[in-house]
This record gives structure tokens, sequence and C-alpha cells, in this order.
């Protein structure tokens, strides 16, 4: 069981070892979302009739 968790420890000391590359993941993360969330806003503000934002 510990063997199988090894690769995703290894990966977790790796990015808090390296600030700079764990903000510009969570950076890239949060444009993705940044995106997927406006569009989802638009439709329900459209489904329930409030303008839509500029």
């Amino acid at each position: 069981m510990v063997g199988a968790l090894e690769p995703f420890q290894g990966r977790m000391r790796d990015l808090l070892a390296d600030p700079a590359e764990l903000d510009r993941i969570v950076a890239e993360g949060s444009a993705k979302a940044r995106v997927v969330a406006a569009g989802t806003l638009a439709r329900v503000r459209a489904a329930i009739g409030l303008l839509p934002r500029d």
C-alpha cells in the first residue's frame, strides 16, 4: 500500500520544495476554472433573464 502512494508523495515533496512551480500550477488551474465558470454563469444569467455582464 505504501509503495502505491510513493509517486504521489514524491510529487507532493517536489511541489512543496518549489513554491514558484506550485504557484504556476495553481494559477493555470484558476484560469481554466474561470473560463468554465464564465460560461456557466452566462447560461444561468440567460436562463433567469438577467442582463449579461460586460
